[in-house]
């Protein structure tokens, strides 16, 4: 009985535990077939709807349940472009999980959370925590699920390190993270919790939390794809809207033909400019055939000729202008552009054209090229005329046939008393010429002193501004065109084309009644271009005028000039007589003088005081002989440089020797000055070719002058250097090779060796204002009055034409202010053979 009840025992326990194991797996099967039918849910969703939020918010919500948790989250990574660096980054790191980009964050996106398994207070908290909550993508937990397969399960948060910020933020103990990859790329992140619980996570539930995080990624990326899509569409339709507005807005007309010529596309401008029928198939060359299109000359372009049938043969048209006519017959000026268009394999298959109404621009061209035919006219009407007065009646005559006008004047400004005469006319009574300026007396003198008349513009004269006391019906049309040169009023032109209606004589009609007749004169109003082209004219005028009288002004300048030069060489000839005369009587002067010197000195008997006194006369006389014979002698020496009478005995000279020669002979001449030279130190003397004399006399009219201007003392020195300047040899036109500072002339120099000699001073110096002056014949300097030096204005003149026959020059340098004296500069050409050592 016994063993019957135990062996019921063992067969009750093995069914029970058949019965539990049949559970357990029937368990297991219905949660199977609860996530298989989520997974399949999810993926009908997917494929059902691409709306990220409602498939997330399924999402969260369904993983809540199958998983048998609180709460599920999905946060989202930022759209930043640096996102698409960590995906260039990814493809270069070995890890199976992409390297992590910087600077981004993880959004809530999609949450929920079951209310039956919480706490109202805690299911509160939570959920505010989170809509406020954002996790950085370079927090330690990310890139720990990164690191370890995008799964990662952390039991009690706050006892991690670095964690328990995180776990009081969201209010949990244990989590599980899933990371949201898709190719390669992380897009969000999926977390499930039981909010401030410790949670187990299974096996099982790691593996269906795997694979809903696999869904999410595809919705998401799908969602991102979908958007792109979407973004693009937008701005392809965005951008095809532009380009079609500014295609249509364009001033241009744009068509578009394929190889048979027919219109693929055209633009509103093309289709009003051509009176094309947008709907229409236009066959472009075979419609214009029927329309007359001429070249801008006026000649007939046949059919085959037109630039859309060229082109479409090959040709490409660059800027091609024909003339057609529109319903009313007026003529349009059109310019075109053709090229070819081209397949993907450069292959023809139609062209692409643009043009434009230039009409006006044709017709502002016309207009000027007739306005340069004025000009052109005017400066022949002009040309070789210096008379003022036949200048003016030309002028007149060609603007009143220009501007087809029947009546003008021109009148002749006098600046002293700012009135105006008549000169000439024409359409004009005497009487009329005679009333002309007091009519318009008030306008013309008050405008006199605008700054429109004084800048060449013209003034139209009408009704409103005419102050004329007529009783004649009229329309006044007066058009006042100053003649101006450099701001100043040569002139007054006065055109008119005003109507007025005279009446004639009273006669007796038929019937007894008095009948007036009226004589019309025709108008036309002047338009801003007949304004513009005859102010044109009128500068010109203003310009002739001026050359008329710079001719006549040179005219009379030559013949003062020979006038000049015949006084000029008759004051030469008297000053050569008088010089020539004077040396004798000096000379005779000057010899008795030294007799009597040489008489006194002999004489014993002679009473001394009266022979000292004597002896000191004579010596005067004898000294002012001398000056007078100085003079003399410059007299015929300028009288000779005139004359071109001087020449030069040319020899090798050493500069260095002569100057200290000639410092030697006047050193003992002025006690208060001391004389000294500095020479640069040269392996080469300073050897030129000159005329000693005549050298000798240069240097010694400078230190003699230096001595004169430098009344009290002081130091004079003569310093002596080689230099190297540059002597212009001809002048060619330029080849284009080389380089010139005056463009179309190239100028031709060669380098010359030279000696420089200065001789500094520190006396009176030299005025600024006269140093330009200071080698003029006869010229003194303004401050030598106060030296009470003697001269007459000729040494400094003779050493200037001296120093040119021997090829040199001079010139001055002084600041004008007494004690800072004067720097006389002159150099010579070193001689041949020295420069070639050299």
């Amino acid at each position: 009985m016994q063993h019957s009840n135990e062996n019921s025992i063992s067969i009750n326990g093995h069914q029970a535990a058949q019965q539990s194991a049949e559970t357990s797996e029937k368990q297991q099967l219905l949660k199977a077939l609860r996530e298989s039918e989520l997974l399949r849910e999810l993926a009908e969703l997917l494929a059902s709807s691409l709306d990220p939020t409602r498939i997330l918010q399924v999402l969260v919500r369904r993983t809540t349940e199958v998983c048998e948790v609180s709460r599920c989250a999905i946060w989202l990574l930022e759209d930043n472009q640096d996102q698409s660096q960590s995906q260039s980054q990814s493809q270069k790191s070995p890890s199976a999980y992409p390297a992590r980009p910087t600077r981004l964050r993880f959004l809530p996106t999609a949450y929920h959370m079951s209310v039956q398994k919480m706490h109202q207070r805690i299911f509160q908290m939570a959920d505010r925590m989170w809509h406020h909550s954002l996790i950085d993508f370079d927090n330690p937990v990310i890139g720990r699920l990164l690191d370890e397969q995008g799964l990662i399960i952390i039991d009690e948060l706050r006892e991690q390190p670095g964690l328990q910020m995180l776990a009081d933020k969201f209010y949990a103990r244990s989590i599980m993270l899933v990371a949201l990859i898709r190719e390669g790329r992380p897009v969000g992140m999926l977390s499930l919790d039981n909010p401030g619980q410790p949670t187990t996570f299974t096996h099982d539930q790691s593996q269906l939390a795997r694979a809903i995080g696999q869904q999410a990624a595809v919705a998401i990326d799908n969602a991102r794809l979908l958007t792109e899509a979407r973004n693009a569409v937008a701005l392809s339709n965005e951008r095809a809207n532009t380009l079609n507005a500014i295609y249509n807005a364009m001033t241009e007309g744009l068509v578009v033909l394929d190889s048979n010529g027919r219109v693929i596309l055209s633009n509103q401008t093309a289709d009003r400019m051509l009176k094309l029928n947008a709907s229409a198939n236009h066959d472009l060359p075979a419609f214009l055939r029927n329309r007359s299109i001429f070249t801008l000359t006026g000649e007939p372009i046949q059919p085959d000729d037109l630039p859309f049938v060229r082109a479409l043969r090959g040709e490409q048209i660059h800027g091609e202008r024909f003339l057609s006519k529109d319903s009313e017959h007026n003529e349009i000026a059109t310019e075109i552009n053709i090229v070819p268009l081209l397949d993907s394999e450069n292959r023809k298959i139609g062209i692409v054209s643009a043009f434009r109404d230039i009409t006006e621009q044709v017709r502002i061209e016309q207009r000027l090229r007739r306005a340069l035919l004025t000009m052109l006219h005017a400066a022949e009407a002009v040309s070789g005329v210096i008379e003022i007065d036949e200048i003016l009646k030309r002028i007149l005559a060609m603007s009143l046939n220009t501007l087809s006008s029947e009546r003008g004047i021109m009148q002749i400004f006098d600046e002293e008393t700012q009135t105006l005469t008549p000169l000439a006319s024409t359409g004009f009574t005497d009487q009329e010429i005679a009333d002309w300026p007091t009519e318009y007396s008030r306008q013309l003198v008050s405008s006199l002193n605008q700054q429109q008349f004084k800048e060449g513009r013209a003034i139209l004269i009408n009704n409103e501004l005419s102050q004329a006391n007529t009783d004649e019906t009229s329309h006044r049309m007066v058009l006042a065109v100053p003649i101006t040169h450099q701001y100043h009023l040569l002139g007054l032109m006065l055109l008119d084309r005003s109507v007025i209606h005279r009446h004639a004589n009273s006669e007796q009609a038929d019937n007894g009644t008095t009948a007036r007749a009226t004589q019309p004169l025709s108008a036309i109003e002047f338009n801003a271009w007949d304004i513009a082209i005859v102010e044109g004219i009128a500068q010109f005028a203003g310009m002739a005028i001026e050359e008329a009288r710079l001719q006549q002004e040179a005219k009379i300048a030559r013949l003062n000039e020979a006038s000049m030069r015949e006084s000029n060489a008759q004051k030469d000839e008297i000053l050569a007589i008088t010089a020539h005369e004077f040396r004798t009587p000096l000379t005779v002067i000057l010899a008795h003088s030294q007799m009597m010197t040489r008489i006194l000195n002999r004489a014993q008997e002679a009473n001394p005081q009266l022979k000292e006194r004597l002896l000191e006369s004579n010596a005067f006389i004898a000294d002012q002989t001398r000056q007078l014979t100085n003079i003399v002698t410059t007299f015929l020496e300028v009288t000779r440089l005139n004359r071109r009478q001087i020449n030069l005995d040319l020899e090798e000279i050493n500069v260095a020797d002569l100057i200290i020669e000639i410092i030697s002979n006047h050193r003992a001449t002025s006690p208060i000055h001391t004389i000294s030279y500095q020479f640069d130190p040269t392996t080469q003397p300073y050897l030129i070719k000159g005329d000693r004399a005549r050298l000798v006399q240069i240097f010694a009219n400078l230190l003699q002058n230096a001595i004169k201007y430098s009344p009290l003392g002081g130091p004079i020195t003569f310093t002596l250097t080689r230099l190297t300047r540059l002597i212009p040899l001809e002048t060619l036109p330029q080849t284009g090779d080389e380089e010139s500072t005056t463009g179309a002339i190239g100028t031709i120099q060669r380098e010359e060796q030279v000696v420089e000699v200065s001789i500094i001073d520190s006396g009176i110096g030299v005025p600024l204002e006269d140093q330009v002056h200071l080698f003029e014949c006869f010229y003194r300097a303004s401050n030598i009055g106060a030296s009470q030096a003697k001269g007459v204005g000729l040494g400094l003149f003779v050493v200037a034409e001296f120093l040119q026959l021997h090829g040199g020059t001079i010139r001055v340098e002084s600041s004008g202010i007494a004690g800072e004296g004067s720097r006389f500069i002159l150099t010579l050409p070193l001689a041949a053979t020295d420069t070639a050592l050299s």
